[in-house]
């Protein structure tokens, strides 16, 4: 859930243009997680079902 608000109140500020380079911060943060908690031991490439 905390997750879920970030992306929905961060895509809301990047949209209005309010601490985009904190909010920028934050989905870089969040994507970094994405990929080396669920796509890490799959690899790079997609054809391999990586994260490229």
């Amino acid at each position: 859930m905390p997750i879920a608000l970030a992306e929905f109140i961060g895509g809301i500020c990047l949209v209005v243009g309010v601490l985009t380079r904190v909010t920028g911060s934050i989905f870089a943060v969040i994507l970094l997680g994405a990929i080396f908690h669920i796509r890490w031991e799959n690899g790079f490439f997609v054809s391999q079902g990586g994260w490229e």
